[in-house]
């Protein structure tokens, strides 16, 4: 008698594969979403650092043309 497709035994092999492999899926967005929430937070952080970094170097350019006007002022 020819088989036809798989036993009971094997659905259930199939079954339990699968249900691996959704939990691996379901893993493997957990760290993506974690990765993704980490990238996001660098890149505040960036544009953070990159504004505290061009707003120091607008002071110093207005606090050194300060210092050359009075000096210049004064001679």
């Amino acid at each position: 008698m020819p088989e036809d497709g798989p036993t009971g035994r094997e659905w259930g092999d199939l079954a339990r594969h699968v249900e691996e492999i959704r939990h691996d899926l379901r893993n493997m967005r957990q760290i993506v979403d974690g990765y993704m929430e980490m990238i996001i937070d660098l890149n505040k952080r960036y544009a953070n650092l990159e504004t505290k970094i061009y707003t120091s170097i607008a002071v110093a350019a207005v606090f050194f043309g300060l210092i050359g006007f009075l000096i210049k002022l004064v001679l």
